[in-house]
């Protein structure tokens, strides 16, 4: 999946001017939820399905050039945030340096509805970027909602006449007759 997300083509940030400080705000507080600037952000997302081998779950993410923000990962250590110390432990393992925090920028952010699916990092001077989940997201995504397929469907006049209209009268339940009798 994650090759999927990196053929993504970023939202530059010059298109999410109004959303600037949002988005900062969100990317150094990843626990937090925001629904109506993802919509927003969704909006702006280019998707082609035929490039990608997960073509329903990568249309729902979208991913920000966040390279034009500056960030460095020495900027997501202060103040301390051991969060990050995988990414650093990553960083000076795979390119043998202890001058990581300075060397790498963050340059792009992943949003998956109203979370941060991960974000990509990348050494100076190199081209590959990495990718790392947001580490909390398996927290975030057990707090959701529970999708559950006994509860009933509340019952309303324009669905019930929907109903009728497709169906004919007799299609509908004694329940479903007399809450239209009380209407």
């Amino acid at each position: 999946m994650i090759n999927d997300f990196i053929l993504l083509k970023p939202i530059s940030v010059k298109e999410l001017q109004l959303y600037r400080s949002v988005i900062i705000d969100w990317i150094f507080n990843h626990h937090k939820k925001n629904e109506l600037v993802f919509k927003a952000i969704q909006f702006l997302q280019e998707f082609e399905a035929n490039k990608h081998r997960f073509p329903n779950f990568t249309s729902c993410v979208c991913v920000i050039n966040a390279f034009d923000l500056g960030f460095r990962l020495n900027d997501f250590f202060v103040p301390v945030n051991q969060k990050f110390e995988a990414i650093h432990q990553f960083f000076k393992t795979q390119y043998q340096t202890d001058d990581v925090l300075k060397s790498v920028n963050l340059t792009k952010v992943f949003f998956l509805d109203q979370f941060i699916l991960g974000f990509s990092f990348q050494m100076q001077k190199t081209k590959e970027e990495h990718f790392f989940w947001n580490m909390k997201l398996d927290e975030q995504l057990l707090l959701l909602d529970k999708i559950t397929f006994d509860a009933p469907i509340p019952l309303t006049v324009d669905s019930l006449l929907d109903k009728i209209n497709y169906n004919g009268i007799e299609s509908l339940t004694i329940e479903e007759m007399n809450f239209l009798s009380n209407q």
